[in-house]
């Protein structure tokens, strides 16, 4: 989380990919269910109709479409990495739409598929809860910023997903500081900016930063 940057509409045109490099990781929902053929297909097409729209810049397609894949995904019995993506994809969109109560509730429902399916605490489910915090922490809902970086940041501990991406979490502790001294946490955010510190240190080099959800939208 590139701190001082506010989302705009070309910044957000191609940004389809995890930040830090993990957004990989949204993708590794087990495979289960039988899939309506008609459905899955045309999941994939509406998937990739919002992916378009996203990268054009155009959120309003791109959140019609993501919805109606995750239609296809229910209706069809797809599987659910194919919905949580779905979820995932449009859940981010809303967010960037300044509809935020509802990115969260979807990126919660994302996540909660991602703990069913790769189990509670699993190097998998880092991803969608990290979003939940970034999403919080952008709009200035601190405490909320604080309780889900509180459940992602372990996750990323246990499988040294800090150590490998070493730049990058080191703006996500960075941010989660900024959270616990907004909220009255002044030595949590003390160490947590050690950590960050410590972090930027080991990166060879720095690692593309990443723009923001927006307070507020024209």
């Amino acid at each position: 989380m590139r701190r001082g940057k506010t989302r705009t509409l070309d910044a957000f045109k191609g940004e389809m990919r995890m930040k830090g490099g993990l957004w990989a990781l949204v993708a590794g929902f087990a495979l289960t269910a039988c899939a309506n053929p008609i459905n899955e297909r045309t999941y994939e097409r509406y998937m990739a109709a919002g992916d378009q729209a996203a990268t054009r810049g155009d959120l309003s397609l791109a959140k019609i479409n993501y919805s109606r894949a995750v239609t296809n995904a229910s209706v069809g019995h797809l599987s659910p990495q194919q919905k949580g993506n779905g979820l995932f994809k449009y859940a981010r969109i809303l967010g960037n739409l300044c509809e935020h109560e509802e990115a969260e509730k979807w990126f919660l429902e994302a996540h909660k598929l991602n703990e069913d399916v790769n189990g509670r605490g699993s190097e998998r489910t880092y991803v969608t809860v990290a979003e939940v915090a970034q999403l919080n922490y952008d709009i200035g809902h601190y405490a909320k910023a604080v309780t889900y970086f509180d459940q992602a940041l372990p996750i990323a501990e246990k499988y040294h997903m800090d150590a490998r991406n070493p730049a990058s979490f080191a703006d996500v502790y960075t941010d989660y500081a900024d959270a616990l001294k907004q909220t009255g946490s002044s030595e949590k955010a003390a160490e947590a900016l050690k950590k960050a510190a410590a972090l930027r240190a080991q990166a060879s080099k720095p690692e593309p930063g990443y723009t923001r959800y927006p307070k507020s939208c024209r």
